[in-house]
């Protein structure tokens, strides 16, 4: 398990890195344990890693409420931005759609599903804040699950 945390973390550092090229605004990225640290010249970022999130796992509870104190602890700062990698399982697509609400009410906030072993593609990104805008919540999981099948499952 721990190794699986060292590649999501990994591909979470080399997707930051490779969003910079054109723009070459990072300033430093520093690694630690689930998290990436990322200063940009105008902004920060936090990446969260979050392998398999069991909702039953006291553990995992207790980093997801962690995250979203977090999140809530900063919701007016227009500098920092935060990212949570997942990998793209039915497990954590089905935390996503029954925590969704969790999600809706932070700006500066992106999801990533991801499998880096995947034949189709990598990743599917979806911002709750704006994707809760401008969609009608009668098709928001289907929505939701429409982009989950574009990568394969882990």
């Amino acid at each position: 398990m721990e190794d699986e945390k060292l590649t999501l973390l990994d591909w979470a550092y080399y997707y930051a890195k490779n969003k910079d090229v054109l723009t070459r605004t990072i300033a430093n990225i520093e690694k630690k344990q689930n998290e990436l640290f990322i200063t940009h010249k105008n902004k920060t970022q936090k990446y969260f890693v979050v392998e398999h999130l069991l909702t039953e796992n006291k553990e995992n509870k207790a980093m997801m409420d962690a995250i979203i104190k977090e999140l809530q602890h900063n919701k007016q700062d227009t500098t920092k931005f935060y990212v949570i990698v997942f990998y793209n399982t039915k497990e954590n697509f089905q935390y996503l759609i029954k925590n969704w609400n969790l999600f809706i009410d932070f700006p500066s906030l992106a999801i990533i599903f991801t499998n880096p072993d995947s034949k189709t593609d990598k990743r599917w990104v979806v911002q709750p804040y704006t994707h809760n805008k401008i969609t009608e919540k009668s098709a928001l999981e289907s929505g939701l699950k429409s982009l989950f099948e574009t990568v394969e499952v882990c």
